[in-house]
């Protein structure tokens, strides 16, 4: 009974590497999460409860706790079935003496129970250290012997004698069931911040939503917070959607806190981390390895993505986003980039008039009749360039009749059959101009040539000047569509300009000739 008492006093529910703790009576092992919180995409640690005995307690045992060490005042017998339970054949021969290894257990077989032994602790088996060594002996041997999944929340579990493990392969310790165990999960996974700015590599990252255009470069700073306690891989994936387009030329820029360094894996040799150049549906995914480099380490991946003509219309999710996966955890961060448009409209100045944000018909009867019922006339194939500040923009235009940045564009800005023009992909802190470089057959360019223009968040597939109900589709406010004038007939010279004069002075020219002309002939008839 001595012997009986001894091991009851050692099933411990140990605090090896995540933090558990003991608490009240009952045939429960609880599961309760805590940091990080419920706000994040992820999977928590999945346990494993593996029974190696039975526990059997006598009527009227009680049992105690002081600390994490379990003590019993009545009888427990720890039985194993040397015919059903694949223990058996780990911990002992058939004869029930201890495997070579096994130094902590013997077995003798109960007469007039079949197949059944009484387990015998060691003598000394008595502290908190030999009973770890004994855990990780057993799951180091354990073979393919099953498990009871864990839960969250609480576990109904038959009284016996259990090796608790994590699914990182940390073994958390044995303990009874006669005493419930809570296993209270601690802040002992990875974390990831991703950041953002579209300034430059060296500029300041922030999780702010960005106002970017098509073309802009985004640079992004990934955080990777590893515990002292980490065991295993931690992999990081980063995917972008359609809008962004990762600069594998530049690749990824590692570095880790305070005077650290990390090398990345040499072919089969494993260093402290790995980079797959072409993962399915990423830009990049990384293994980090738990190494004397990187636990308790910081480790930022800094790396660059351009925004692309996709970003307009069809990816309206404009965002990056780093999933990080450590075992059965994983956790997500994401930051988001916004693009903004614009519309202009090109109309017949002597057929309308401005009415606030509005164009209307003007019936003053001084330029149209006011018994005919004429429409406001727009105007097609005025052509336009683009301008941010001082610096012309080269833009496309895309098949559904919007324009949009492109380096590499050759195309000029024209007002279409209604006369309008959409500008997609553009940056709202930076201001834009269009300036107009041929006008419709038979008018003059408008006034001063230039004209800001005024933009609106881009938040749909569409984007349209005419109002309408289409859910795809984003209206833009008449204050944001820029009304361009133009008009019939000759303009006077600006200051400096050289207008008709260049026909005044011909003119000039042949009424001086002929002056010269005439006194010449009458010179010639004096003579004669």
């Amino acid at each position: 009974m001595k012997t009986v008492r001894k091991l009851a006093a050692l099933l411990i529910a140990l605090v090896v590497c995540l933090g558990f703790s003991v608490a009240a009576f009952g045939a429960t092992i609880t599961v309760e999460n805590s940091d990080p919180g419920t706000d994040l995409d992820q999977r928590r640690e999945e346990y494993t409860a593996y029974k190696i005995f039975d526990a059997v307690k006598a009527e009227g045992t009680t049992i105690t706790t002081e600390g994490v060490v379990q003590t019993a005042s009545g009888p427990i017998t720890y039985k194993i079935n040397s015919a059903d339970n694949a223990w058996f054949s780990v911990l002992f021969n058939a004869d029930g003496t201890a495997k070579q290894g096994n130094v902590w257990f013997t077995a003798a077989e109960i007469p007039g129970e079949e197949d059944t032994f009484q387990v015998i602790p060691a003598e000394g088996y008595t502290t908190e250290e030999q009973a770890i060594a004994a855990a990780d002996w057993l799951l180091a041997h354990k073979g393919d012997i099953s498990g009871i999944t864990l839960q969250i929340g609480e576990n109904t579990v038959d009284d016996g004698y259990y090796l608790i493990t994590s699914s990182l392969g940390t073994n958390l310790g044995l303990a009874t069931t006669d005493i419930p165990m809570t296993i209270v999960e601690k802040n002992t996974y990875p974390t990831i911040d991703k950041k953002q700015n579209d300034v430059s590599a060296t500029g300041t990252y922030a999780d702010t939503k960005l106002n970017v255009a098509v073309g802009d470069t985004i640079w992004y700073s990934v955080d990777v917070v590893i515990p002292a306690s980490a065991k295993g891989d931690i992999v990081v994936t980063d995917t972008m959607t359609a809008g962004l387009t990762y600069d594998s030329t530049a690749g990824l820029a590692w570095s880790v806190s305070g005077d650290g360094t990390i090398a990345a894996d040499e072919g089969e040799t494993k260093k402290d981390y790995k980079v797959e150049t072409t993962p399915e549906n990423a830009a990049w995914k990384v293994t980090i390895h738990a190494t004397d480099n990187t636990r308790g380490k910081t480790v930022t991946i800094k790396y660059a993505a351009t925004v692309n003509a996709s970003a307009v219309g069809t990816d309206l999710t404009r965002k990056n986003e780093a999933v990080l996966e450590y075992s059965h955890f994983s956790m997500k961060d994401e930051v988001l980039y916004t693009i903004y448009a614009t519309g202009a409209i090109k109309f017949d100045g002597a057929t309308v008039k401005k009415n606030g944000d509005a164009l209307v018909l003007d019936d003053t009867g001084n330029i149209q009749p006011k018994d005919t019922e004429t429409a406001i006339k727009y105007l097609a194939s005025a052509e336009f360039e683009l301008y941010a500040g001082d610096t012309q923009v080269k833009v496309s235009k895309h098949n559904d009749g919007y324009y949009y940045p492109d380096a590499a564009g050759t195309e000029k800005i024209t007002s279409d059959a209604n006369g309008q023009i959409i500008i997609r992909g553009l940056d709202s802190e930076k201001t834009y101009t269009l300036k107009e470089t041929k006008a419709p057959n038979g008018y003059n360019l408008m006034s001063g040539n230039t004209t800001e223009l005024s933009l609106t968040e881009d938040t749909k597939a569409k984007v349209a000047i005419t109002a309408g109900e289409a859910e795809d589709t984003k209206y833009l406010a008449a204050a944001n569509v820029l009304k361009i004038e133009n008009k019939q007939g000759s303009l006077l010279p600006a200051t400096g300009g050289i207008g008709t004069t260049i026909f005044i002075i011909a003119g000039g020219v042949i009424v001086a000739a002929a002056v010269v002309l005439l006194i010449a002939k009458k010179r010639a008839g004096s003579r004669k």
